[in-house]
C-alpha cells in the first residue's frame, strides 16, 4: 500500500514537473507570429495522445477566454489531467474477488493532494491543503466528488497566473471555512493550529 502510495505521488510529481515547462512552451509559441490560415490547417495540433480522447472545441475555447492560458497551454493541461487520471486509476486497489475498481472521473483527493506538495512545492500543512481542495469547483453544487478538467484548470489558472485581486480572493475563500463572508478569530485559530 505505502508503495503504491509512492508510485502515485511520483507519478504526479512526474506528470506535473512539466507543467512550467509547457506554460513556457506555450507563451513562447503564442508570441510567435501565428502561420498564414493555409498553413493552420495543415499544422492544426494534434490530438491529445491519451486513450485518443479529445476535449470538444466549444470547452477548450471557452477555458482560453475564462482563463489566463493560451490554446497550447490549454491543450498542454489537458494531456496532463489525462495522465494524472490514468495514474490514478491504475493505482486503486483491486476488490476481494479481483473486481476491477469505479473509475475516477477526475482528479481525486489524493492525487490533488501530491501535485501541490511534489510539483508545486507550495502547501505541506493538511489542513490548508484541504481547504484548497474544497474551494475548487467540484460537482453540480461544489465540493462534491472529483476534481474536472475544466474545474482544474481555472484553479491552475488563480494559482499560476492570477492577479492579485483573484489570489487575495481565493486565499479569503480558503481562509473562510464556513463560507460567510467573514474570517473570524475561531476560524483563523483552526487554520492556524
Amino acid at each position: 500500500m505505502a508503495t503504491e502510495k509512492q508510485l502515485s505521488m511520483a507519478a504526479s510529481a512526474i506528470a506535473l514537473r512539466g507543467v512550467r515547462l509547457f506554460l513556457n512552451a506555450g507563451r513562447n509559441a503564442a508570441a510567435r507570429r501565428a502561420p498564414p490560415v493555409q498553413e493552420q490547417r495543415r499544422l492544426r495540433p494534434k490530438k491529445p495522445a491519451q486513450q485518443g480522447m479529445r476535449l470538444p472545441q466549444k470547452v477548450y475555447d471557452a477555458l482560453i477566454k475564462t482563463t489566463r492560458f493560451n490554446k497550447h497551454e490549454v491543450e498542454a493541461l489537458f494531456g496532463m489531467y489525462k495522465r494524472l487520471v490514468t495514474a490514478a486509476q491504475s493505482t486503486l486497489p483491486t476488490g476481494a474477488i479481483a473486481q476491477t475498481p469505479a473509475k475516477v472521473d477526475g482528479i481525486d483527493q489524493g492525487t490533488f493532494r501530491d501535485v501541490m506538495h511534489n510539483t508545486f512545492d507550495m502547501i505541506t500543512e493538511e489542513a490548508i491543503l484541504e481547504r484548497i481542495w474544497i474551494t475548487w469547483e467540484r460537482g453540480a453544487a461544489g465540493g462534491e466528488g472529483a476534481l474536472r478538467f475544466e474545474a482544474w484548470v481555472r484553479g491552475l489558472s488563480v494559482l499560476l497566473k492570477g492577479t492579485d485581486e483573484e489570489r487575495k480572493n481565493h486565499c479569503f475563500a480558503v481562509y473562510d471555512l464556513n463560507a460567510d463572508g467573514y474570517i473570524t478569530r475561531d476560524e483563523m485559530f483552526v487554520l492556524l493550529k
